[in-house]
């Protein structure tokens, strides 16, 4: 039996997809939700594998959540420059991209091995708790060429979520001292 079963298991691992490595690894950033307002939050890129130099890149942030108003952007690493108009207030799929704007080699950002770089700060007005999608559509080099990525599916999206209210958590506490209670009786 444990013949057959080391047998799948050896069948399986030769079989499966293998996972691209990527170096960098672009997330967004959460917070809570304190009420309405205007809210801030990053955008960030990791180097994971190696070191690496951004020379350019392009991504989208969708805001079609109506609890959400995307405002403005900045930019937050001086060596790229933007190669997009800013967004206009109110849109819903925001552009973002940078260049080096020398275009020469060693002209990039410069990210270390583990280091996190703050590439972007979205601004947006929030009148509830939601997300906003963050897809990262291409990544260069300071020679343009193609640099191997992802996005953190943890952290894939802008967030603002919401603090529990104090009546859900009593509410909460009491429904596991009835379960404690009736236990104890049994």
């Amino acid at each position: 039996m444990s013949k057959y079963l080391s047998l799948i298991c050896l069948f399986a691992c030769l079989t499966a997809p293998s996972v691209a490595h990527a170096d960098l690894v672009f997330s967004g950033e959460s917070t809570l939700f304190s009420g309405p307002g205007e809210y801030s939050l990053g955008i960030f890129a990791t180097a994971t594998g190696t070191s690496e130099e951004i020379g350019s890149y392009n991504m989208t942030l969708n805001f079609s959540d109506p609890t959400f108003d995307f405002q403005g952007v900045t930019f937050d690493a001086p060596e790229l420059e933007v190669t997009f108009s800013p967004p206009f207030t109110g849109e819903t799929n925001v552009q973002v991209g940078a260049t080096d704007g020398d275009m020469v080699a060693g002209g990039g950002l410069n990210i270390g091995l583990g280091e996190t770089v703050r590439l972007v700060t979205v601004f947006f007005n929030a009148t509830g708790p939601a997300d906003a999608s963050l897809t990262v559509d291409a990544v260069f080099d300071a020679e343009f060429g193609t640099l191997p990525f992802s996005v953190s599916p943890s952290a894939a999206s802008l967030s603002v979520t919401a603090i529990p209210e104090p009546s859900s958590c009593v509410l909460m506490l009491g429904l596991a001292g009835l379960v404690v209670s009736r236990r104890r009786k049994r």
